[in-house]
């Protein structure tokens, strides 16, 4: 008689316990883009927001390298990750790239966007130049980055490319947000037109 109810008070514990995890499930779900309005206040970023570089008229993927992520996964519990990459320098066979148009040199525009999923607090770029293929050690060379507002796109970074083959590495920073954050890396290349 004690086994058996000793049994029945441990399967009403699971059964309780199974009870309050889908609860939990379901409230998780608030965290979800507002499909409306775009909003992603309440999105939870689980890995570092993506970054999409736009050269002239076309856009890329930026490869993501190095990072350092976390996020909260309900209110009492985060998760962290960490990612390790090769070196820019070592990426060119998985790194999208832009072609420069080839113009004379005062017709000129080699600005290029930065837009990120979600906003960063800080972005920082580098690059080298493509002689420096495979050469990890090479000094860089830090380019401007301006905060810029389009009314189309909203929130973007802004940065001149140097004229040539050059190799560049995007640092942002997530600090502000109390739903996630951290560091990514992503960089991208670019290539003279030869036409």
């Amino acid at each position: 008689m004690r086994k058996i109810l000793l049994m029945i008070i441990a399967a009403l514990t699971v059964f309780s316990m199974a009870g309050c995890d889908k609860q939990d499930n379901t409230d998780n779900k608030s965290s979800v883009q507002d499909k409306n309005t775009g909003d992603l206040s309440n999105t939870v970023f689980e890995n570092p927001p993506s970054l999409t570089v736009t050269y002239d008229e076309s856009s890329i993927q930026a490869l993501r390298g190095t990072s350092s992520w976390e996020y909260k996964e309900k209110i009492w519990s985060s998760s962290s990750t960490h990612w390790d990459s090769p070196h820019p320098l070592d990426s060119k066979e998985s790194m999208k790239y832009f072609e420069l148009l080839n113009t004379s040199e005062d017709e000129q525009e080699l600005t290029a966007y930065l837009k990120f999923e979600a906003q960063p607090d800080t972005v920082t770029v580098r690059c080298w130049s493509e002689n420096f293929w495979e050469q990890t050690d090479a000094e860089s060379e830090d380019i401007k980055v301006d905060e810029v507002k389009d009314k189309k796109d909203g929130q973007m970074f802004q940065i001149e490319l140097k004229d040539g083959g050059y190799i560049y590495e995007v640092t942002a920073e997530w600090n502000s947000n109390s739903k996630y954050g951290g560091t990514a890396r992503y960089s991208f290349y670019t290539m003279k037109s030869m036409t």
